[in-house]
């Protein structure tokens, strides 16, 4: 049986007392619930399961615990959905790696909160879940404590709190419009780098501007657009985030006159060409796929989770255990 609630309450509180619930430290009755937040209309029974309950506790920035009969492709299948997965041994014994996720997810909840109280007709479609791996079906395949990011039911990020710690090292650069594939990059082109727009709480070093998505440092084409390895996107439409710790949250747009003013600044990066010689089979390619693969992962974790780089496909014959001769 479902009940029909309003509330008004602080996340942060609400999803402690979730998770409480959750570890079996108290129950929630109307009267503990009407304590902290505002009720408009409640209708509470014997028979409320958690489920029922916690689907239903608040209609923006849910936090739902999953349990036996949560669909785990239906409750990941929003625009914006943060699913922290977990089990009771995965916490009993790896009880730092789940305070850290436990903590970046209650952040991500404050962020999209203090978001919607600051702007004005902001409304965050992003919704939030704890899901127990023993417990709910289908989430038995997550190995480890972490918070998987989904966009209309695609896996973005399979470690959000690793990939933050990732971001809050780089100066981030995005694009208010989707980018445009661009095979052929421009033969001149150079690293942008330039204050963050928020230079008075900032500081006015020059920062090197990387992509928010692919990592990249961001390149200017000297022809009023920026590249990655996403596309390209005119500069008029970046908006930025720097890693200083009085930034904020918040992307800042430059100024029309200082963007000018730095990209003229900017000088094309002299390419080098680089000639490898060796006899077959000393690993010429394979060097050069590694150097690829080590420029493009910041983290040797990162890089197993992720697609290898080969620039140039290679293959070679081995010998097996039973003395046959394979091509790997």
């Amino acid at each position: 049986m479902f009940c029909s609630v309003a509330l008004l309450v602080n996340p942060l509180w609400l999803l402690q007392l979730l998770c409480k619930i959750t570890f079996g430290e108290c129950l929630l009755t109307a009267e503990a619930l009407s304590s902290k937040c505002d009720v408009g209309q409640a209708n509470f029974s014997s028979g409320d399961t958690k489920k029922t309950l916690w689907d239903k506790l608040i209609q923006e920035g849910t936090v739902v615990i999953g349990d036996p009969e949560t669909n785990v492709s239906e409750l990941t299948c929003g625009a914006d959905v943060y699913v922290l997965y977990a089990t009771e041994m995965g916490k009993t014994q790896h009880p730092i790696l789940w305070e850290e996720n436990h903590f970046v997810f209650l952040d991500i909840i404050m962020v999209e909160q203090a978001r919607q109280a600051r702007i004005s007709g902001y409304k965050s479609a992003a919704t939030f879940a704890y899901v127990d791996c023993d417990v709910v079906c289908g989430a038995n395949d997550i190995q480890k404590i972490a918070i998987y990011h989904y966009k209309n039911g695609e896996v973005v990020c399979r470690d959000v709190a690793e990939d933050r710690a990732i971001i809050a090292s780089l100066n981030i650069a995005e694009s208010s419009q989707e980018k445009q594939l661009c095979p052929n990059l421009p033969p001149q082109r150079a690293v942008v780098e330039f204050p963050c727009p928020g230079a008075n709480k900032c500081g006015s070093n020059l920062r090197i501007w990387s992509c928010e998505l692919c990592r990249e440092n961001i390149e200017y084409g000297f022809d009023d657009h920026f590249y990655c390895a996403c596309g390209k996107a005119h500069v008029e439409t970046f908006r930025y985030m720097c890693n200083d710790e009085n930034h904020g949250d918040e992307f800042l747009v430059n100024v029309a006159d200082d963007v000018g003013q730095h990209l003229g600044d900017l000088k094309p990066i002299r390419e080098l060409n680089i000639l490898f010689l060796g006899e077959t089979g000393v690993g010429k390619s394979t060097w050069i796929n590694g150097f690829a693969n080590y420029v493009s992962y910041k983290t040797l974790d990162e890089a197993e989770n992720n697609e290898e780089v080969c620039l140039i496909p290679t293959k070679f014959t081995m010998t097996n255990e039973n003395y046959e001769e394979v091509e790997v």
